[in-house]
């Protein structure tokens, strides 16, 4: 028993020591925000005839790489392999094969080395090198921003093409190029004297390949010497699918016909068919689709001739000759929906319209059968409603319907059809007022009944409900702009505070008026009708026409109820 408790108080000993040995990481105190620190290289910044495959960078504390591989930007644009290795504070890079001859290269580091413990990456860190007897020296810089919100576009790729007969900004690889900061500003630098071409675009899948079908791009217009651009670029990007319109396939589809195109279609007609009847079509939900539909009663064995004319978002155009032919078929029918516009829940501007898109075109329609709810016990049937129609009858624009007005005229219905109570005969003014002090709000229900609309396969529509309210008066704003722009044509747009909503536009005004505004924060941009047009254009980046510009009023503005803010702009 003594050797045993002997032993016990041994191992005590020894495990408080262990305690004190290891005390554990002291959390707290400041936080590292220093970088790391470049001491020496190989090959010294600037060094010319560098023959060597080898590239070795020391700072003052320990480092990591792990990113390397991705965020290393080497100008001009090398398929050669490496390999590097980080030993404490040191990292090697080893290539796999030679540099070319006579040629000025760039190494931007960006933040693909960092510290260890924050991750801080070295300040701008750059090493350039010739394996030539002297080094490229020209350069081009600039600010990346998005073309509709101005905000910075960080991250993104801007990239240089040699100009070449054979040059396919589409499918080649840049010459140079680097990586947008996070404000939007870029800088390339030890360039080779020639003619180039330069496009920013997001580069999402890191291929290092501009995808005009999915990527936000912008570009500059024709090629360029950088010893020409001695001001700062600015460039402005957008999001616009840039890829060849064409037909991929035409065939029969269950009891359809359809066209299937590359891309989505902005808009298309029929120029010309050989058929005395009415060849019905429209674009399916998912814009890329033209379906027609089967004029005739039966089947009939021969097709019709068709030329299409098609137009996508860049005003690209195609014209197709088609052959059309319907079978009987078991599939059943497209459902017929509809989309109303505004949707339900909103509320409705005095100057405000609606719009009904259907999923089909429409064959017939009765427009009588609008009728305002204002609640259980009280609606009235809609009088002389107007629809202008699209070409394929598959969107009915509709003036307002109702005014605010309206709705307080409507009460007088009361005057024919309330009992007067003889022992109070203010009762009929007493419930007048109970009905305006109630609608006051406005809020009622739009109803489209059942059977107003039948498509051109004879579905009928179900009844449509929207439920929408006028805003007082006394609680909308307004905005005078005074805008001093010499011979500039635009587009003024009052927009949402955060850019993404057009709350109201005006087209080439010196004083313009924007009414009937809920309170909130706006902003506003110009769009320059540059050509005089009376059209914005949003470019093509395949025949080099960039967008007609924007300018954006830096100053948020806040409206209030019942006040008119007052602005003078010069462009």
């Amino acid at each position: 028993m003594k050797y045993l408790l002997g032993g016990f108080y041994i191992l005590f000993i020894l495990l408080s020591f262990q305690r004190c040995a290891n005390p554990g990481v002291v959390s707290g105190g400041p936080k590292d925000t220093i970088p790391p620190l470049l001491i020496s290289s190989y090959p010294v910044d600037q060094t010319l005839n560098f023959d060597d495959k080898t590239i070795v960078l020391e700072f003052n504390e320990r480092i990591i790489a792990d990113k390397i591989k991705q965020n290393l930007i080497i100008s001009p644009t090398t398929k050669v392999k490496f390999k590097h290795f980080v030993k404490k504070n040191t990292i090697t890079i080893q290539f796999e094969e030679p540099f070319q001859d006579t040629t000025t290269y760039t190494f931007n580091f960006f933040d693909a080395i960092t510290d260890i413990t924050e991750k801080n990456p070295p300040f701008n860190l750059v090493l350039a090198f010739s394996t030539g007897d002297f080094i490229d020296s020209l350069k081009v810089f600039g600010t990346l921003k998005d073309l509709y919100t101005d905000k910075p576009v960080p991250k993104a790729t801007v990239a240089l093409y040699t100009k070449t007969d054979s040059i396919d900004i589409f499918e080649d690889t840049p010459t140079y190029f680097t990586t947008t900061t996070k404000y939007g500003s870029f800088a390339i630098n030890n360039i080779k004297y020639g003619v180039y071409k330069m496009i920013a675009f997001e580069d999402l899948n890191k291929n290092l390949s501009f995808d005009e079908d999915e990527e936000q791009y912008a570009f500059l217009q024709d090629y360029f010497n950088p010893v020409d651009k001695t001001d700062s670029i600015r460039l402005t990007s957008y999001q616009i699918d840039a890829s060849e319109l064409k037909v991929n396939a035409s065939r029969i589809s269950g009891r359809y016909f359809e066209m299937r195109y590359s891309k989505q279609v902005l808009k298309y007609r029929i120029l010309e068919t050989d058929s005395i009847l009415t060849v019905n079509s429209n674009i399916t939900e998912d814009k890329e689709t033209l379906r027609f539909y089967n004029p005739f009663q039966g089947f009939p064995k021969d097709s019709i001739k068709v030329i299409v004319e098609s137009v996508d978002s860049l005003k690209n155009i195609t014209l197709d000759t088609v052959y059309i032919a319907f079978q009987e078929s078991t599939r059943k029918k497209a459902d017929f929906t509809n989309q109303i516009i505004p949707a339900t829940g909103k509320s409705i501007q005095p100057t405000q319209s609606i719009t009904l898109k259907f999923s089909k075109p429409v064959k017939t329609w009765d427009l009588s059968k609008f009728k305002v709810v204002l609640d259980s016990m009280n609606s009235f049937y809609l009088e002389d409603v107007v629809a202008t129609w699209n070409h394929n009858y598959t969107e009915a624009y509709l003036p307002q319907l109702i005014k605010r007005k309206q709705l307080l005229d409507s009460i007088t219905y009361w005057d024919q059809h309330i009992v007067i109570d003889s022992l109070n005969p203010d009762s009929l003014l007493l419930t007048q007022k109970n009905l305006l002090a109630k609608y006051d709000k406005f809020s009622y229900k739009l109803l489209i009944e059942n059977g107003s609309f039948i498509s051109v396969e004879n579905d009928t529509l179900k009844a449509i409900e929207s439920k929408y309210t006028f805003p007082k008066s006394e609680n909308l704003g307004t905005m005078t702009v005074k805008v001093n722009a010499d011979s500039i044509q635009y587009f003024i747009q009052l927009i949402t505070a955060q850019k993404t909503d057009v709350i109201q536009q005006i087209y080439n005004c010196s004083t313009c008026n924007f009414k009937d505004i809920p309170p909130g924060k706006y902003s506003l941009r110009f769009l320059i009708d540059a050509n005089k047009d009376s059209i914005w254009s949003i470019g093509n980046i395949r025949k080099d026409l960039p967008p007609e510009p924007i300018r954006h009023f830096p100053q948020e503005t806040e409206i209030r109820s019942n006040f008119d803010m007052q602005l003078d702009i010069s462009l």
